[in-house]
Order: structure tokens, then sequence, then C-alpha cells
């Protein structure tokens, strides 16, 4: 927002200052004050501006004064004062010129001021409680889990037995060669994965059901991570694990 120009504020002070000739003579001048402060905001002294500025509106109380106060405390980053004489300025003078460009100061402003306070209030705000642990000193679900997972297993290898048998069958009823080789192919598939899935289901099983008894008779003792892993190879798997 562009500065009202100086001459104007100095126009408006000498058409409505007739005894500045005798302010003057007694060190009240309020042009001199006017003009001391427009020298301290150009030099960035801004709390010198607004002293010298506030002395020549307790002279004359010319509300152009009060714009160039809030400019200056703008110059502080200090918005609450500024929004203060800004709106202070429109009420002394709500004919302005410049009356369009000032609210939509007071507005950026009053934008600027409420993040602020905003972010403040967040800063201030304590910290979220921790959420309390109730410590669980009863045995632990996932040996059963394992066994489930097990017994699954178990449950995979009896379907594919299922398929396998039904594949065999159709091999040895198929006419054609190559139809009955296919045939026959699968069944073999289906009942390697069968065996795999009966073999890895027992493992598992049978190591999730010792699991769990372990931890139901040392339920008392200090907790330890449990520590599975299946391994397979060919005709064969075990579970190996620490408890």
């Amino acid at each position: 927002m562009s500065c009202i120009p100086r001459a104007r504020l100095l126009l408006c002070l000498a058409f409505a200052l007739p005894t500045t000739s005798a302010r003057a003579a007694q060190g009240e001048d309020p042009v001199a004050l006017f003009e001391d402060g427009a020298a301290a905001f150009k030099a960035g002294r801004f709390e010198v501006a607004i002293a010298a500025f506030e002395a020549s509106y307790a002279l004359e109380p010319n509300p152009v004064l009060l714009y160039n106060m809030a400019r200056a405390y703008e110059g502080l980053d200090r918005q609450e004062p500024a929004l203060d004489h800004y709106r202070r300025y429109l009420e002394a003078d709500p004919d302005t010129a410049d009356r369009g460009a000032v609210e939509a100061r007071i507005a950026a402003l009053d934008k600027e001021l409420a993040r602020r306070r905003e972010l403040e209030a967040r800063r201030n705000q304590p910290p979220p409680a921790p959420v309390p642990v109730t410590p669980t000193d009863g045995p632990s679900a996932v040996p059963w889990v394992v066994a489930g997972v097990g017994a699954a297993g178990l449950g995979v290898g009896a379907i594919l037995g299922v398929l396998a048998k039904g594949k065999e069958s159709d091999a040895a009823e198929e006419p054609v060669a190559n139809e009955a080789d296919a045939l026959a192919a699968d069944g073999r598939a289906l009942a390697l994965g069968a065996t795999i899935s009966f073999i890895a289901g027992g493992v598992i099983l049978a190591g999730g059901v010792t699991w769990g008894v372990v931890d139901l008779t040392t339920s008392d003792a200090p907790p330890s991570r449990a520590r599975l892993r299946l391994e397979l190879g060919p005709g064969s798997a075990s579970l190996r694990g620490r408890f």
C-alpha cells in the first residue's frame, strides 16, 4: 500500500493550525514533530517515529497521523496496535480517498493476527497424556493361532488329496492316451501338494500345541519373545522355534 504523500499532511496541518507560529515559539510545533517522525520512520526507527507522531497528534489530532502511526507499528511487527490505529484513522476520516486500500490492509492484518494466535494456542497446549497399557500376565493366544494355522494346513491337504484321487480316477477312465497322461500328471501334482500340506500342517499344529502347553505351564515366568521358523524339504517339514 502506497504511503500518503507527506505534502498532503503538511498541507492539512498548515491550514488547520492558525496558531502554529505561537506554538512553535513555545517549542510545540506539530509540523516539526511530524517531520521528526517521518525522518525516524524512513530510518527504520519506528519507536521514535511513533513517539513523534503521538506528540504531534496530541497538539493537532489530524487523522493522517493515525495512519502514520499504524504504519510504524507494522514496522515493529505489532499487529494489534497497527489495526487499532488503522481503524481509528477510518473513523476519524471516513471519506478518505484511500479507504479501500486501508480496509484491505486491515483484513490482511486480521487474518495474520488470527493465524498467530492459533499457532500460539497450539504451542501452549499440554502434550497428550500417554495411553495406559495394562500388562497381561496370562498365557498368550499366539500359540493357539499357530495351532489353528496347522489345522488349516491339514484341511488343505485333505482337499488336495480328494482332488488327486479324482484326477487319478479320471486318468484311468480316459481312453485317449495324451489326455490320460495329462490327468495323471495333474493327479500327481495334487498328491504332492496334499503330502506337503499334511506334513507342514501337522508340524505346525504340533508346534502350536506344544508352545501353548509350555506357555500355560510357565505363565508366571518373565515374558519372552517367541520365534518360529518352518523348514520344508523334499517330502519333509520341520518347525523350529524358541519359546
